[in-house]
């Protein structure tokens, strides 16, 4: 038996939407609403653990300010990739008649399995009725797992000179997977596994430089401009 990420049967906004559960329709739709003539900022991040989307909200195009807390040089969309853990800042202009819209997600296809396929939620314009969206969606351009390309930050960082510099071996444990079922990746020979009782940063707090194999961690010894000691676990 092979064991991969859980197949998720559903998508949530702010921990709610609706799905089938032997016919009948259950659950909510998430609502928020705008005041038309505004402009308003969402912000979204893809908290699943096995899903990439693409995120749209019909009849709307969305500016894209910051990704991942770093402020970008803005530009307009109407399809944002997002994939897991990615955080993006958006504003939208509620310039369209007084109605209400959904706000989508569309799975891509090769790294997404979700079995509800109605994953919408309702931007609500004050004024509007409480009748469902009717609204026209945009088809995404295509439905391959992509990143967004052309960030461009506006306070441009110089990194410096490096002072350390390893390469990383990424590989299957074959050996786990043929005898216990269970998918684990290696990095430099070794998965991630941490004693919680006695984490990283305590271990760094004690001034304790024992830490085990399955910890990874490297020593970076860098120059007075970048680290004068630093630890870091790979994962």
């Amino acid at each position: 038996m092979r064991m991969d990420p859980t197949e998720p049967p559903n998508a949530l906004f702010n921990g709610l939407n609706t799905w089938n559960a032997s016919g009948k329709i259950v659950g909510q739709k998430y609502e928020t609403t705008a005041t038309p003539g505004k402009k308003h900022r969402l912000r979204i991040i893809n908290m699943s653990t096995d899903s990439h989307f693409k995120f749209s909200i019909d009849q709307h195009v969305m500016t894209v300010h910051s990704a991942d807390f770093v402020a970008i040089e803005p530009y307009n969309t109407t399809t944002l990739n997002i994939f897991i853990g990615q955080r993006y800042d958006i504003v939208i202009n509620a310039d369209q008649p007084i109605a209400n819209y959904y706000m989508r997600l569309t799975p891509s296809s090769g790294c997404s399995n979700i079995t509800n396929p109605d994953l919408t939620a309702i931007l609500h314009y004050d004024g509007a009725d409480n009748s469902l969206p009717t609204s026209t969606p945009y088809i995404p351009p295509n439905m391959v797992c992509e990143d967004e390309t052309g960030l461009v930050p506006i306070v441009e960082r110089n990194a410096g000179p490096f002072s350390f510099s390893t390469g990383m071996d990424i590989t299957i444990d074959e050996a786990m997977l043929a005898s216990e079922g269970i998918f684990s990746w290696n990095v430099n020979g070794t998965s991630f596994k941490i004693d919680w009782d006695d984490p990283t940063l305590l271990k760094v707090e004690n001034h304790d430089n024992s830490y085990p194999a399955d910890y990874n961690v490297v020593e970076l010894n860098g120059t007075s401009s970048t680290v004068n000691h630093f630890f870091c676990s790979l994962r």
